[in-house]
């Protein structure tokens, strides 16, 4: 929600009521040049930007800095956003996890979810959380089998990732997570000097997705795809 193209993906949405969307927080900004801020502004959340007026570029600054009623202001700004834009979203989730490490933080996020009755992905290595007194809701929906590109990964090396990941999936709930993206001059300026998920990759996670081969993969191993919907019918 805090970049400048959320108007074309928006219009995507409203277009097609029958895919599925959440709202992908956000309160990081990591890319080169290519940066944003709050919905709020520095001036009603300065705990969450830089001297320039953008989002921290990594977790660590984030989590020493970030006061947490102003990480639940903008993380609900966004929420209200996107909502008054048109979109009716099934879920949220938190751009480079950066909502999944500090217990406060992670709790803040939680709390979104059930106070806007959405599902919040929670990837099994941050429900450690639940462990520490914090309750667990409903809203939280613990993922079993998290699967992601590893940094450093060649991109010669990214089909074969993804069709082991495929081979080797256990019964239970899993989610891989994919970067879709164009070999394309704008999505190169974005994503200078950042070789892990940079275009190369990007352009590689649409192939394969995309690809027969891939498709008919899913079917032989049985692998059954739902939606954050289908989810959220089921729990809440």
């Amino acid at each position: 929600m805090n970049t400048s193209k959320i108007d074309e993906a928006l219009r995507f949405a409203i277009q097609n009521p029958d895919f599925d969307f959440g709202v992908h927080l956000t309160v990081t900004s990591e890319w080169k040049y290519h940066k944003w801020g709050g919905i709020l502004g520095k001036s009603k959340t300065p705990s969450l930007h830089n001297e320039v007026s953008n989002f921290y570029w990594n977790k660590r600054k984030l989590i020493k800095n970030a006061d947490l009623k102003e990480i639940k202001m903008e993380l609900q700004a966004q929420i209200d956003l996107a909502k008054s834009m048109g979109l009716k979203p099934s879920h949220i989730d938190s751009h480079e996890g950066a909502l999944f490490f500090d217990p406060e933080i992670f709790k803040v996020y939680i709390d979104l979810a059930v106070e806007n009755d959405l599902l919040a992905f929670v990837p099994i290595e941050a429900s450690m959380h639940f462990n520490g007194g914090m309750k667990k809701p409903n809203n939280a929906v613990i993922i079993d089998q998290f699967h992601m590109l590893l940094g450093g990964t060649k991109v010669d090396k990214i089909e074969k990732f993804y069709y082991d990941v495929i081979k080797n999936l256990k019964p239970g709930l899993s989610q891989i997570i994919i970067h879709l993206g164009k070999n394309e001059p704008v999505l190169r300026e974005i994503t200078v000097d950042h070789p892990n998920f940079d275009y190369r990759w990007r352009q590689k996670d649409h192939d394969v997705m995309n690809s027969k081969e891939f498709k008919e993969l899913l079917e032989k191993y049985d692998v059954k795809l739902i939606s954050w919907f289908d989810l959220k019918n089921g729990i809440l």
